[in-house]
């Protein structure tokens, strides 16, 4: 199938921005777990360390990045397919029902107004889970840095599901609408002829 450019743009988007949270929850979960086993004084030890073994420490961690966005790199190209493939399907109900104004409004708002359910629990529950509702520098204060970016990676990933479901609920759930549409009026036609 053929994809225009607007479609491979946003699959360009999407699997960059999946990359990005990959690496924020990545650290995060290294930081979580080098606060748990030393919850103060990381900085401390790594400047009583010699200047060797602060370049070898430096040097490990960029090797290990640099290792990840080769990975990553490499995975471009299958990536952007594989979500291409995902998000976009190749539909023929759409060209029957193109200019049907009508039927892309109804389909386009039942679709914004089921994401806009979806976006609303999970934005409830995060308020309850983490207790921002109640005072938010005060979680501040009380997770350690690592959690925090082991949890902004997290809200990364979230914010990203929530774009990907909204686009495959456009498109996929746009034909869905388009189906149900076409058969009711299959329906109605029938009931017409019969009564002929």
């Amino acid at each position: 199938m053929k994809y225009n450019k607007k479609q491979k743009l946003l699959a360009i988007i999407l699997y960059i921005s999946i990359v990005v949270a990959m690496l924020i929850t990545l650290v995060g979960t290294i930081y979580t777990i080098a606060d748990i086993i030393m919850p103060t004084g990381k900085t401390e030890a790594f400047q009583s360390l010699s200047i060797g073994f602060q370049i070898a420490i430096i040097g490990g961690l960029l090797a290990g990045l640099f290792i990840l966005i080769t990975i990553f790199y490499g995975l471009f190209r299958k990536g952007i397919r594989f979500l291409l493939r995902i998000m976009f399907k190749d539909r023929h109900l759409a060209q029957k029902y193109k200019n049907r104004v009508a039927v892309q409004v109804i389909a386009g708002g039942l679709l914004i107004s089921i994401f806009a359910v979806i976006v609303g629990i999970v934005i409830a529950l995060l308020l309850e889970l983490t207790g921002l509702s109640q005072n938010f520098l005060m979680i501040l204060t009380y997770y350690s840095q690592g959690a925090i970016v082991l949890f902004v990676g997290l809200f990364v990933f979230l914010i990203i599901g929530l774009v990907f479901l909204f686009i495959f609920l456009m498109t996929n759930g746009y034909y869905l609408i388009i189906r149900i549409v076409m058969d009711l009026e299959e329906e109605e036609e029938e009931v017409k002829l019969e009564d002929d």
